[in-house]
């Protein structure tokens, strides 16, 4: 299947209904296939991420046959080129959660490599059209503070990540920034939605284990 992400086309094996469907015919830029990562590559460390307990969850490498990001439970590769990433999920992990990491992490760090700012961010545009761009840590309550805006009449642009865009037109408007979107979405954790006032039966499990 074919999709809108950002301002790219991506041909997708792993359904991404949170995303715009695009026809059949368009051209994709992108493709994402489930597959077998070869484990005698020889990977060359770059970066890890660990959580506030100082847990492993993000491992990033590479070697030349591409850019290896390992999560727990799954693992991506992405070719040199950034035009196919090959996923490969350990047996029974939830397609939600992987379907989460391709939208929210894997996808965000291609178009970034290619040149793009994308933060990690939530965005909301204000009645009087003013767009806030909400950066910090996971967990530090961007979710939550655009959740609360969209309650009160905000609109709700984009959660988890953005992609900032310098806008070069001739009518006046240099050096204006456009938000673009991925997908409009919230994820919250349960203390989070009570805090808010959201039924249970309001919401769906996005990604687990």
């Amino acid at each position: 299947m074919k999709y809108s992400y950002f301002e790219g086309i991506v041909d997708s094996d792993l359904p991404l209904p949170e995303l715009r469907q695009r026809p059949d015919t368009d051209v994709a830029s992108l493709a994402i296939a489930a597959g077998v990562l070869d484990e005698s590559l020889d990977v060359a460390f770059r970066h890890e991420w660990r959580d506030v307990s100082d847990q492993l969850q993000l491992y990033v490498g590479y070697a030349e046959e591409g850019w290896m990001l390992e999560f727990a439970g799954v693992g991506f590769m992405v070719d040199p080129g950034l035009k196919r990433i090959v996923y490969s999920p350990d047996p029974g992990m939830a397609a939600s959660t992987v379907r989460h990491l391709v939208l929210d992490q894997v996808l965000p760090r291609v178009l970034g490599h290619a040149g793009a700012l994308v933060l990690h961010a939530s965005a909301v545009q204000l009645e009087t059209g003013v767009v806030v761009v909400l950066v910090g840590k996971s967990g530090d309550g961007k979710s939550t503070l655009a959740a609360a805006a969209a309650a009160s009449g905000a609109r709700l642009i984009a959660d988890d990540c953005v992609l900032l865009r310098a806008r070069d037109g001739d009518d006046g408007d240099d050096g204006d920034i456009d938000c673009v979107s991925n997908y409009c979405g919230l994820r919250l954790f349960p203390d989070s939605l009570a805090a808010l006032d959201v039924p249970l039966e309001a919401t769906s499990t996005f990604a687990g284990s």
